[in-house]
């Protein structure tokens, strides 16, 4: 593959941000609740770190950011977050 084939995706921090607190707040969960059910995956993060990647302060990592996503629901990733 050569440069110019290669497809770059970006994603901002605030649409990031925006879909995690949505997604949360409309399957009516608690930050403790998805805390629990990352933990149950193995993923510790407190309440305030998932507070702190709804308001765009901090990003999750790429493991985190994909167990949010199987919580919520989200299959798309690249039509939500894009």
């Amino acid at each position: 593959m050569i440069a110019s084939e290669r497809t770059c995706f970006k994603v901002s921090r605030s649409t990031i941000a925006e879909v995690l607190k949505e997604r949360r707040k409309l399957l009516n969960m608690s930050a403790a609740e998805v805390v629990a059910r990352l933990s149950l995956e193995n993923i510790t993060i407190s309440p305030k770190s998932l507070y702190s990647y709804e308001s765009g302060h901090r990003q999750p990592d790429a493991d985190t950011l994909m167990a949010l996503c199987g919580i919520y629901g989200i299959t798309d990733i690249l039509s939500t977050f894009g």
